[in-house]
């Protein structure tokens, strides 16, 4: 039908991609948006109605879709049929001249939960031996059922290092490093933000 109208313009002003959401059939989302990009519009996943938005990410999609859709977004999917599709987080974090830490963690720990997140933790006031125990031995019982691991850490830090509950410093390589047991990792951000003293890394796991 597509080939006998003027297809941007029909799918333009038509709700295609909203309607083969919601219809969760994944031949049906592929064939849209195999449409729209070899008709050159524009896809625009945030101006989807909120309904849709959380079919689209709530839902389990197969691997064409997924990967179709993967360019338009910073979420993630998970795919259906996967064996490793639990997502995990950890959260850690120091109280020393802190004000709010408790309450930061709290809104963080809920607002993992909400997305779907299983939370470990907390772990509070640890030192710097404590930390990279803490960090190892919560991997090696989840490495073989996790798709996505997200670590916070807020403590006080500096370019490169981080304090643990003693102010003293741990390398934030040296955290790293104690993550490589994850073999088939793939660390999607790592990133230090020094205004919330809050240190996020974000492992997405291969199955």
């Amino acid at each position: 039908m597509l080939n006998k109208i003027n297809a941007r313009e029909y799918l333009r002003t038509n709700d295609l991609l909203q309607v083969a959401i919601e219809s969760k059939d994944d031949k049906q989302v592929d064939t849209v948006l195999r449409a729209y990009e070899r008709s050159e519009v524009r896809i625009v996943l945030s101006a989807l109605p909120n309904r849709t938005k959380s079919l689209l990410y709530g839902g389990n999609w197969n691997k064409d879709v997924i990967e179709r859709l993967y360019p338009y977004t910073t979420s993630y999917f998970i795919p259906r049929g996967q064996n490793k599709a639990k997502m995990f987080s950890l959260t850690c974090y120091t109280t020393y001249d802190r004000k709010g830490a408790r309450e930061e963690a709290d809104y963080i720990t809920k607002g993992l939960k909400h997305c779907g997140f299983t939370n470990r933790g907390p772990l509070i006031d640890y030192d710097s031996d404590h930390l990279l125990n803490a960090l190892s031995a919560p991997i090696d019982e989840i490495k073989d059922t996790c798709s996505m691991l997200f670590i916070c850490i807020m403590c006080h830090g500096d370019i490169g290092i981080l304090y643990d509950a003693n102010d003293k410093p741990v390398k934030i390589n040296k955290i790293l490093s104690t993550l490589d047991k994850l073999h088939t990792h793939i660390p999607a951000v790592s990133k230090y933000y020094k205004h919330f003293d809050c240190m996020f890394f974000i492992f997405l796991l291969r199955s």
